[in-house]
């Protein structure tokens, strides 16, 4: 007598999770906005300090014109995004045109992101559920960035990376190619690191006669469209110049996160733990039954992306040759964090679906650590990685579930890393922050790893006693599963009111209110003294920092300026010392806070400024104050009686 079939899985009620959503369109837009009101959108933040005022020059503005940083960059910064832009501006206004094309971004990538997870698993909500991954903004190791919160050329690249991976996912090998070429010519960067990671992951294609020639009139078309920029890039030495003698060592003194793992501190070490200790379980939760697409091709860039990013990192440890650091091997790690959404989201998708699924020994265990893993879109970008660490062993728990059950050792061990994990992080993590000062680090987010982190051991730990029978059993599954949605809403609700109200006070609006006062009161183009860490004065006030943490950006694009930003630190007393994490950028707030009186005047006098800014937090001078905010105050550096 044969076994009676097995009655169907009730379908779960909750379209998020099981169901193809209708009109996906209405959800990208949904996705796109409630990125931008949860995150935010900034003007004048990190790189707009020298990307706006680039593209003013090009829309005709000559109000940086005196500004030797600028004006150099006008010529190194290779790239047609800013003068396409800085065109435009001539007859859009700049902050109307800034925020329609960071929208047309962001909505863009959202579609193509969507497109990917469609192609690559034919799922529905998988493939919202990678819009929203792509839509949230996520530090990568090596010091990358996806999705800005602010309008850079990054976002264009984003888009035109998404759209290459998807025309590879659809075996689209000649057309693929073809935008990588044309990429080059906004970001020269993210161009050659797909084209090496596409170019490695296709080399087995040589062997198919049928093949081979689209791979080879691919990478001939890609080089002869990034033939403009190429061309530009020998004209002003970025291509094939020799850089001054001591770059190397230059770089590694003042921001070598991007290059020498060496310095690397506890945070930077995390975002290359999580994708290294949770890529095989999520691939193996990720992987269709019947699979679409080329999704083995995908998988393989974003393991390629790891694997020769760290193998630039150890060169550089080797040999810090000039030609290698300009490569920025380890900023590869972009391409993993792109090319890994879809898996990641569709691994979440999965795992949430298995509340459905009584057949399965880890059900409730699998659906809390989904809603879990999926609720890490709410958390800060930098500390992301972290808390997602702190859910690796839950990871692996299902997996190893799915083969079986696991023996009393296992669980023991993945109990005691699931708690380990987020105590090791909270007791050492809070000592590294990348700020310059206590007053604005985030520690609360450090409290969220160890809570979560504590959950997902008892999730663990709960799995594997429920092979026990009690009257409890059922009860206590359910009360796990219902705390995590619980304080999964908890945090997303609070997180979206920080973000969406924190930046409208503060330091923050405060210096936009002090830039708006240099242009207000200061002639146009007038040298000002600033905080080291404090970028983006030329944003809003047409003045000219006389020196700033920004500036050393140029040594990436044009070498020889190094040696000029050097001597400018060197007037505050800088000096090299061994970097580990953010010291390269911590150790300039003492800098200026140990600036005195004397000190000021002398700096003025060299800079050629008559107004500096200081923090209020700062040891005041005693020069005639202009103007004041909580945390910012302006003293006049000439006119001012000697001292007694």
């Amino acid at each position: 007598m044969s076994a009676p079939a097995p009655a169907p899985l009730p379908e779960l009620r909750i379209p998020l999770w099981s169901r193809a959503p209708q009109r996906p369109l209405l959800w990208l837009l949904l996705i796109t906005a409630g990125s931008i009101l949860t995150q935010g959108y900034l003007v004048g933040f990190i790189n707009h300090g020298l990307q706006i005022p680039l593209i003013r020059h090009w829309a005709g503005d000559d109000a940086f014109d005196r500004d030797p940083f600028i004006s150099d960059l006008v010529n190194t910064y290779t790239t047609a995004f800013f003068p396409a832009v800085g065109y435009a501006a001539r007859y859009v206004p700049l902050p109307v045109l800034m925020f329609a094309l960071f929208l047309a971004f962001r909505f863009a990538t959202c579609w193509l992101g969507w497109r990917l997870g469609m192609v690559l698993f034919d799922d529905g909500v998988a493939a919202l559920w990678t819009a929203a991954v792509l839509a949230v903004q996520s530090t990568t190791f090596g010091w990358d960035i996806v999705s800005e919160i602010y309008l850079t050329h990054g976002a264009l690249a984003q888009v035109m990376a998404l759209w290459a991976l998807l025309l590879v996912a659809r075996r689209r090998i000649v057309a693929a190619w073809v935008v990588l070429g044309v990429l080059f010519n906004f970001h020269g960067m993210h161009a050659v690191h797909l084209m090496l990671v596409l170019g490695l992951v296709q080399l087995p294609l040589l062997r198919d006669r049928a093949l081979r020639g689209q791979v080879i009139l691919g990478g001939v078309v890609a080089v002869l469209l990034s033939l403009p920029t190429l061309w530009w890039m020998r004209e002003v030495g970025a291509l094939g110049g020799t850089p001054p003698a001591g770059y190397a060592q230059a770089i590694k003194d003042w921001f070598p996160s991007h290059f020498w793992p060496s310095t690397w501190g506890m945070l930077d070490w995390l975002m290359l733990l999580f994708p290294v200790a949770t890529a095989w379980p999520l691939w193996a939760l990720a992987q269709p039954t019947q699979p679409v697409a080329d999704a083995g091709t995908l998988a393989r860039m974003v393991w390629l992306s790891i694997l020769v990013a760290m193998v630039g990192g150890v060169l550089v440890e080797i040999h810090p040759h000039p030609f290698i650091l300009r490569l920025h091997l380890m900023r590869l790690s972009w391409i993993m964090a792109l090319a890994g959404a879809p898996f990641l989201a569709r691994a979440c998708v999965q795992l949430v679906r298995a509340v459905d699924r009584p057949d399965l020994p880890d059900a409730r265990m699998a659906a809390a650590t989904g809603v879990m893993m999926l609720m890490g879109l709410g958390v800060a970008a930098l500390y992301r990685p972290a808390y997602w660490l702190t859910l690796a062993p839950a990871l692996w728990m299902v997996l190893r579930y799915r083969g079986g059950q696991p023996g009393g050792r296992m669980v023991a061990l993945m109990t005691a890393l699931a708690v380990a994990i987020p105590g090791a992080l909270t007791l050492s993590g809070v000592r590294e922050l990348p700020v310059a000062s206590a007053e604005a680090a985030p520690r609360g987010f450090y409290f969220i790893e160890g809570l979560f982190g504590l959950f997902a051991a008892v999730a663990v730990l709960s799995a594997w006693i429920r092979r026990a029978e009690g009257p409890h059993r059922g009860f206590t599954r359910r009360m796990l599963f219902q705390a995590a949605c619980l304080l999964a809403a908890l945090h997303l609700g609070a997180r979206g009111v920080v973000m969406t109200y924190g930046p409208r006070k503060g330091a923050m609006s405060e210096w936009r209110d002090v830039q708006e006062w240099c242009a207000r009161t200061l002639p146009r183009g007038d040298v000002v003294m600033v905080p080291l860490t404090q970028m983006g004065l030329r944003v809003f006030s047409n003045q000219i920092p006389a020196v700033d943490f920004q500036e050393g950006d140029a040594a990436f694009h044009h070498p020889a300026y190094v040696e000029t930003f050097q001597r400018k630190l060197r007037l505050y007393g800088w000096e090299p010392a061994p970097i580990v994490g953010f010291t390269h950028f911590s150790r300039l707030d003492p800098l200026d806070e140990r600036l005195t009186d004397d000190d000021a005047r002398r700096l003025g006098r060299e800079f050629g400024a008559h107004v500096a800014i200081r923090r209020t937090r700062h040891p005041p001078w005693n020069l005639p104050e202009l103007y004041r905010t909580p945390s910012f105050v302006i003293y006049r550096l000439d006119d001012v009686p000697p001292p007694s």
